[in-house]
């Protein structure tokens, strides 16, 4: 199974894969093998998902067709698994539960626009949040808050400084 992390960024949960101890990426030529298969799907749709029924997925990549139940014990699942890994390993590729809460890779010309919906705020992207998800994002958000006060207070100061003059202006500002 793969180890990973978790990183919370406001309402976006990422996952950033590991390889298990002594676990080794396969050579460069299967690894380009592998990404011939998903490099196409990623650059038309911009997003691929890691598994999936009916949406474009690595695992279908991989396999030729979509599969029912998990992957883990397909004939090509070690297959899979580099190829996941090798995926996660770009840089070019954002990892995020996006889709029905799967892991979704979002290619980067896509990033602008993932963050103008990660950063929204909407109903439906708040309504899961476990308690712990929503005393987070609070803290956030009064950071935010502070954060942007001090904004405006020192914009407002320099403005009035410079209503004054230089002469009556504050050194310090």
């Amino acid at each position: 199974m793969l180890d990973g992390c978790y990183a919370i960024s406001q309402d976006v949960t990422s996952k950033f894969w590991e390889l298990p101890f002594g676990y080794s990426i396969m050579s460069n030529g299967r690894q380009s093998n592998l990404l011939k298969k998903i490099e196409p799907l990623l650059e038309k749709y911009g997003v691929i998902m890691e598994s999936d029924q009916h949406l474009p997925s690595v695992v279908s990549a991989i396999v030729e067709k979509p599969i029912h139940g998990s992957w883990w014990g397909h004939p090509q699942g070690d297959m899979i698994y580099q190829a996941l890994g090798i995926l996660s390993q770009r840089p070019d590729v954002l990892i995020t539960k996006l889709l029905s809460r799967k892991t979704t890779f979002v290619h980067r010309r896509l990033w602008p626009e993932f963050l103008t919906i990660a950063t929204s705020r909407e109903p439906w992207q708040l309504d899961h949040l476990s308690p712990n998800a929503q005393q987070l994002l609070s803290a956030v958000q009064r950071k935010e808050s502070c954060q942007q006060t001090s904004i405006r207070k020192n914009l407002v100061r320099k403005l009035v400084s410079l209503e004054k003059g230089p002469a009556n202006s504050n050194p310090e500002s």
